[in-house]
Protein backbone atom coordinates (compact mmCIF):
# COMPACT_ATOMS: atom_id res chain seq x y z
CA UNK A 1 0.00 0.00 0.00
CA UNK A 2 2.98 2.28 0.56
CA UNK A 3 4.13 1.76 -3.25
CA UNK A 4 0.39 3.62 -4.19
CA UNK A 5 0.65 6.34 -1.85
CA UNK A 6 4.08 7.19 -3.14
CA UNK A 7 3.11 6.77 -6.43
CA UNK A 8 0.22 8.96 -5.97
CA UNK A 9 2.35 11.45 -4.32
CA UNK A 10 4.89 11.40 -7.50
CA UNK A 11 1.67 11.85 -9.80
CA UNK A 12 0.42 15.06 -7.99
CA UNK A 13 3.98 16.51 -7.99
CA UNK A 14 4.28 16.41 -11.60
CA UNK A 15 1.01 17.62 -12.45
CA UNK A 16 1.87 20.94 -10.71
CA UNK A 17 5.13 20.99 -12.35
CA UNK A 18 3.79 21.27 -15.24
CA UNK A 19 0.86 23.30 -14.05
CA UNK A 20 3.63 25.37 -13.19
CA UNK A 21 5.98 25.21 -16.19
CA UNK A 22 2.70 25.57 -18.46
CA UNK A 23 1.72 29.02 -17.03
CA UNK A 24 5.52 30.23 -17.05
CA UNK A 25 4.93 30.45 -21.03
CA UNK A 26 2.83 33.22 -22.98
CA UNK A 27 -0.11 32.05 -23.85
CA UNK A 28 -0.23 28.64 -20.96
CA UNK A 29 0.34 25.02 -22.58
CA UNK A 30 0.64 21.86 -20.91
CA UNK A 31 2.42 19.99 -22.37
CA UNK A 32 0.08 17.17 -23.25
CA UNK A 33 3.21 14.25 -24.22
CA UNK A 34 4.29 14.16 -20.08
CA UNK A 35 0.88 14.73 -18.90
CA UNK A 36 -0.01 11.57 -21.18
CA UNK A 37 3.12 9.77 -19.32
CA UNK A 38 1.78 10.49 -16.23
CA UNK A 39 -1.50 9.42 -16.39
CA UNK A 40 -0.53 6.22 -18.20
CA UNK A 41 2.18 5.73 -15.57
CA UNK A 42 -0.54 6.00 -12.56
CA UNK A 43 -2.88 3.85 -14.35
CA UNK A 44 -0.62 1.09 -14.39
CA UNK A 45 0.23 2.15 -10.98
CA UNK A 46 -3.97 2.02 -10.31
CA UNK A 47 -4.27 -1.22 -12.22
CA UNK A 48 -1.14 -3.41 -10.12
CA UNK A 49 -3.38 -1.94 -7.15
CA UNK A 50 -6.72 -3.35 -8.05
CA UNK A 51 -5.25 -6.55 -8.91
CA UNK A 52 -3.50 -7.33 -5.39
CA UNK A 53 -6.25 -5.78 -3.31
CA UNK A 54 -8.78 -8.27 -5.20
CA UNK A 55 -6.04 -11.26 -4.88
CA UNK A 56 -5.46 -10.61 -1.35
CA UNK A 57 -9.37 -11.07 -0.98
CA UNK A 58 -10.01 -14.14 -2.54
CA UNK A 59 -11.75 -17.11 -1.41
CA UNK A 60 -9.82 -20.10 0.06
CA UNK A 61 -9.80 -23.16 -1.94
Amino acid sequence: MLWFGSATLVFMIGTFELAMRANLVNPPRLSTFAMRVLLVRYGVDTLAWLIRLFLGFRKPV
